[in-house]
This record gives structure tokens, sequence and C-alpha cells, in this order.
């Protein structure tokens, strides 16, 4: 198929074309490489109509635009007769004001008054309102600004009609700055306000809005606008409204008079001719020619039409060039002498970057109901440009809010099923795979070479990080507990202690040591779990004093298991000569519930000695303490229930293996993992070693080296059985 580009695109344009059609003729006749050939033209015309697409929506946007001004300034003319007519209306009815008995309203007319007073007699100095609005202070950049007139009005909502929030507003001289009420908690001194908006006046139009009307497109019943003025500024536009039609006509006429005064002053100091400059002053000649000369680049068209260019490329989302353009400016103005030509230039840029700054903030913001898989990458453009903006603090907020939401969204996809160990292992990776995701894209975008690393504005992205890490590690530790602290036992908890600790480590290796941290956050909810294992125990201690079988020989002469079980954590606790205890028959020459406590005393010292905090051995010794007073006053009344003297030497044999053997096997294993003696478990050894001494005097009992086998067999309980 031998066609020009010129021909095809004709082909394509005829009606009616059949792609189907069409691609069966080529397929057909055609050979490969003419079938390549004939794509690549294709591909010609498709690129080509691309290009009169885009340039079509630039025509028709430049058109938009400049109807938009055609449509204001017809606006404002409108108003102006709207407000001239306003004006006849008042002449011609003077007395609308008037009550029915011919007197004016006294106490209406004094607060009238006394609030117009108010706003008339507003200071005019910059530094007065410097004083009173925070967020104001880039107002000084442009000499000669002063406050004109100043009041308060209500900002309504263009939709429903709805009043939205008070407002004070300040008419400067060449701009109309609107800040809203702080409340009394967020007051610091003489502040009352927080700066808004600021609006120039060769872009502001007024629009009269006329009592009574409804809001365009609302329904029936809504609420008409009473003493409502429109100031539109492209491409938005606000709503007010004053407290009387008196306030209302006071404002328009102040504000239609400050702006023909403001372009009068503009066109006059374009017009003026350049002073004389003195022959005898050398240095003056090159200072005006040279301001000159500043002046007339000022004056070139690009830098004249770069805010509305701005608007423009904001509007069409096209940030990456609004950028540019911001950047050529500012290359462009660096070296230029300071003068009020320049403040002006720079001022006009410095709001349309602002507002380039608050439309990139938005690219980063994450709503509710946004998709959040694009993750980092996603915002490394929006991030990217706020930088270049010089907007680091905004960019590194942003984007660890972004971040935030995307680890809390993979948190809650993890499904609680399984062991509690196997869930919280797969919990705390993905808590961790994406911190360590986090720290990988901020470096990127904020330790890149594009940004000065020993910046005051880069180690302060830094300290935002880590600040944000101890956050989102709290957060964590929240959703830890809420999953691992469900039973009365420490063994689970503790495990899964040690896995979220093993995946925090790998944050070192970004140089983050989080472990201590995250231990200090559950350092609440692991002493609660401690009480809460104690509190079980005890609650068994008044069915071992009830039941006799608790303070008998421990029979396990059938089961062997739960024997080596019992021996095995002996020689863990240290008790290596346990098997002298034991008969080969199984019996254990010791009360049950003595060797159920030293088994509980061992688990309990075990797992908590796995907590690396220094407060918890403190603590550790104090919850031992308790098992073992509470189980020594049990053993105590029942020795004190015993008639037999050999049963009586056989509840004291038990009581002095807990303190001659158990306890200092604990204490030695405690001092062993934490490096601290154990002063409190010492003294309590030495106190129920004199109790030992003084109930054995009072018993007049002597110990037995060892018992027989045929005695512990007639006095034992089986453990298979209990």
């Amino acid at each position: 198929m031998n066609v020009t580009v010129r021909e095809l695109k004709n082909r394509l344009k005829h009606e009616p074309f059949s792609p189907d059609e069409f691609v069966q003729n080529l397929c057909i006749s055609d050979t490969r490489e003419n079938l390549e050939i004939t794509r690549q033209k294709i591909q010609a015309v498709a690129d080509e109509t691309a290009h009169e697409l885009k340039m079509n929506v630039y025509r028709n946007y430049q058109q938009f635009i400049n109807t938009s001004k055609d449509v204001s300034q017809l606006e404002t003319e409108m108003h102006q007769i709207n407000h001239i007519m306003y004006e006849q209306e008042q002449l011609l009815y003077p007395n609308n004001d008037i009550s029915t008995l011919g007197l004016t309203s006294t106490s209406q007319d004094e607060e009238r008054g006394g609030e117009t007073q108010e706003q008339r007699e507003e200071p005019r100095s910059l530094a007065y309102l410097l004083e009173i609005v925070e967020g104001c202070s880039h107002l000084t950049d442009v000499p000669g600004r002063c406050v004109v007139f100043a009041g308060k009005l209500k900002e309504i909502d263009p939709e429903t009609g709805d009043e939205m929030r008070k407002i004070r507003a300040f008419l400067l001289n060449d701009s109309l700055l609107i800040a809203t009420y702080l409340r009394k908690r967020q007051r610091r001194g003489p502040i009352q306000f927080r700066f808004q908006i600021l609006i120039e006046l060769d872009n502001l139009a007024v629009v009269l809005v006329k009592d009574g009307e409804n809001i365009r497109g609302s329904t029936p019943g809504t609420r008409r606008l009473r003493n409502a003025f429109k100031i539109l500024k492209f491409p938005d536009s606000h709503l007010y409204s004053a407290d009387s039609a008196e306030q209302k006509c006071q404002w328009i006429s102040i504000l239609e008079d400050t702006k023909r005064k403001y372009k009068a002053a503009r066109a006059k100091l374009k017009n003026s001719p350049s002073r004389k400059t003195s022959i005898e002053d050398s240095v003056a000649v090159t200072r005006q020619m040279s301001l000159k000369q500043q002046q007339m680049d000022l004056q070139q068209d690009w830098i004249k039409e770069m805010p509305e260019q701005l608007d423009v490329l904001i509007a069409q989302r096209d940030f990456e060039k609004a950028v540019e353009q911001v950047e050529r400016a500012k290359s462009y103005l660096k070296d230029f002498t300071d003068s009020h030509a320049l403040r002006d230039v720079r001022s006009r840029i410095d709001l349309r970057i602002k507002q380039l700054g608050e439309a990139l903030k938005q690219e980063l913001r994450v709503s509710r109901g946004a998709s959040l898989r694009g993750g980092p990458r996603a915002s490394r453009r929006a991030v990217a440009l706020l930088l270049r903006l010089d907007r680091n603090a905004q960019a590194c907020e942003l984007f660890l809010k972004n971040r935030s939401r995307l680890i809390r969204y993979d948190l809650a996809q993890q499904k609680a099923e399984g062991a509690i160990v196997i869930f919280i292992d797969k919990l705390s990776r993905t808590f961790i795979e994406g911190l360590q995701d986090t720290s990988s894209e901020f470096q990127q975008a904020f330790g890149g070479e594009g940004t000065d690393k020993g910046s005051g504005s880069s180690i302060a992205c830094y300290s935002t990080f880590v600040v944000w890490c101890v956050q989102e590690l709290k957060y964590f530790s929240t959703l830890f507990c809420k999953h691992s602290f469900q039973t009365s036992e420490i063994d689970k908890p503790v495990e899964c202690l040690e896995i979220a600790l093993f995946w925090t480590a790998k944050m070192n290796e970004i140089g983050m040591d989080l472990g201590h941290t995250f231990l200090l956050s559950l350092k609440t909810p692991l002493l609660a779990q401690m009480k809460i294992k104690i509190e079980s125990v005890l609650k068994t201690l008044p069915n071992a004093a009830i039941d006799t079988c608790y303070w008998l020989p421990y029979d396990l002469i059938n089961n062997e298991t739960l024997l080596n079980e019992i021996t095995e954590k002996m020689i863990g606790l240290g008790v290596q000569d346990f098997s002298n205890e034991v008969f080969e028959d199984g019996i254990i020459d010791l009360t049950r519930a003595t060797v159920e406590l030293s088994v509980i005393l061992y688990d309990f010292t075990y797992y908590s000695l796995k907590i690396t905090l220094p407060e918890f051995s403190g603590h550790l010794q104090d919850c031992l303490q308790e098992l073992m007073r509470a189980h020594l006053e049990v053993l105590i009344e029942s020795l004190g229930q015993q008639e037999d003297r050999n049963m009586k030497s056989f509840l004291l044999k038990s009581m002095r293996f807990l303190f001659a053997t158990v306890i200092p096997c604990l204490e030695d294993l405690i001092e062993e993992e934490t490096g601290r003696v154990t002063l409190k478990l010492s003294e309590y050894r030495l106190m129920i070693e004199k109790q030992h001494a003084d109930l054995k005097e009072y018993s007049h009992i002597e110990l037995p080296k060892k018992r027989s086998s045929v005695y512990l067999k007639r006095h034992s309980v089986a453990g298979d059985e209990i």
C-alpha cells in the first residue's frame, strides 16, 4: 500500500470508515515490509492528530481565559450601574429607616455608628496590621503599603447560601487581605487573626448581589442573600455579607475608589518621564541609568505575563512547566537591584508560587477513598517539585503522612488466622518492611544529589523522619498488644515479643535502634500481664489449702513424661541434685504444691528475663516473693492442722527445700541474666529461714535425711489421678 501520509489521513477521515475492513485489505495485499511502513505512517498520523487536538485545547482554554476577562469587566460595569442605581434609590427614599412613630431607632444608630467609627478609625500603619494578623509578614516586601479600610464580614457558601465563618477584611492601597478569627486558646498576645488570602486589586472585581436573591442553581426555599456582594478573582469567586446595607454600600464604594486610585497610580508611574540626572554626581547618574535599564528589563513581555502564565499552567495541572517558569524567573531576578518595581514583580510571582505549592500539596494529600497502591513512587513527582520550590518542610510532612496511610493499610490487610505467633511474625515483617521502604524512598527524595545534605532544612527533614518512625512504632505497639495479650499466661506474649524485637533489629541496618523504644512502649501492658499471671496462680491456692493431696508426696510412678519434664525444668533452674529427691519408682520426696510452685517460679522467671528492661528485675522479684509468701501461708496453715509428727517433718522439709534450694537458684539465674544483685529475694530468703527455724523449734521436730520408699507410697498422691 504505497500512499502518502496526507492521503492516508484523508482516507482515515473519510465517512463512513470501517477499521476492520481497512485492516483486512492491508493484510491481504501487502507484504510484511509494506505493513511496517504503513504502521509507521499511521503512527505519524496519530501523532499529528494528537498534536492538533492539544493545540485546539490550548486555543480553547486561551479563548476561555479571554472571555472570562471580558465577562469580569462586564460584571464590573454592571456593578457600577447597580451601584449608581442604588445611590439614586437612597436619594429617592431617604426616610426608609424612620419608624412608624417618626422616630429613628437610637440604639441601632448608635451601634451602627460605633461600628462605622471603628472601621474608619482603623490605624493606617502596616506595623499595626502585622501585630494583630498572624502569617502576613510578607506584606512588608512592597514598600508604601498601608491600611485604607477594615471591618468584619461574613463568608457565605456560594452553593448553599449558609454562613461559613466570620472574617476580618483589611483593604490595603494595592490589595485586599482576608483574615480569619483565631480561637481564644490559639491567640498569643495581641494577635487575633490568621492570614487567609491576599487578592491584588488589579485582579479583583466586585459584583453587587441583589438583596433577597437566591443562590444560582439552589432549590426553592433556600436561604436568601442579604447585604451580600461577590469578590471575583479568576478563577475563584468569594461571596461575603455585611451586617447592614450601609456597610455593604460603604465597602463597595471604598473598594472601587481604592482600585481606581491604584490603577491611576500605576499608570502614572508607568508613563512618568525619567528624572533628570545631575552632571556633577557621576555615581548618581550611573545608578539612575542602572535603575532605568532594570525597569526596562522588568517591562519585558515574558516577565510581565509570568503571573498570568503561571495561573494557566496551574489550572492545566502542568506543574513541571510551572516550576520551570518559576526557576527561570528567580534566576532572572536574582541579580537585580532592590527597587519598588522589583518588589512588585516578586510579590506577584511569590503569590503564584504559594498557589502552586498548595496545588502540589494537594497532590500528596491522601483522602480516605483514594487508592493507596501507588506508594511513595507515585508521590515522588510532587515531592521533587515541592523541593524545587524550597518547600522542604511541607513536602516532608505530606510524604510521611502518605506513607503512614500506606503502612496502616498493609497492616490492616493481615488476617489473624492460625497461631498468634505466626500472625505476629507476619505483622512485624509487614511493618518493618514498610519502614525500610519509606527510609529508602525518603533517602532518594530528600537526600539525593538535588538537595543540600548539610543544610538546616535537610537536617530538619531527617529529624522529622525519626520522630515519624517513633510515632508509627507506637501505633504498631498498640496493634501488637491488641493481639498478643489475650491470655493469662506469659509465655505466648513473650514469644511474640521476641519475634517483634527480631524484626525491629532489622532497622539497625539503616542506623535506627527501635528495640528499646518498642520495649518502653510495652512496659505497662507487660507489667499488667505479669500481674494477671500472678493472680491466676493465687486463685488456685485456696483449693490447695482445702485439698490435702497437695501436701502429700508427689507420686509420678505412672507418669514418667511429667516426671522427666519436672526434672528437666529443675535442672534448668539450677537444682542439679534434684534426682536425690526422687526415688527409683517415681515418687518425689516433696509436697506436690512445692514441686508445682517451683516449676511455676522457673517458668515465670525464664520468660520474664527475656524482657530486657532494667526496671523489670525489681518487679520480677516482687512477683516471685508474692507467690512464695502465699504458698508459705497455706503451708504453715496446713502444718498447724497436722497431728502426725512425720507429716510435720515432711512439710518442714518441703519448706526448707524452697528457701535453701529454689530461692538461691532463682537469685543466681536473675543475677546472671541482668547483672544486678537480688537484694529483695535475699532478704526474703533470710526471713523464711528464720521462720523455718522457729517452726522447727516450736514443733520439737528433727528433719530426717531421707524417708523410705514404703512410707512415701503410703502417704503419696498419684500425679495422674489428681
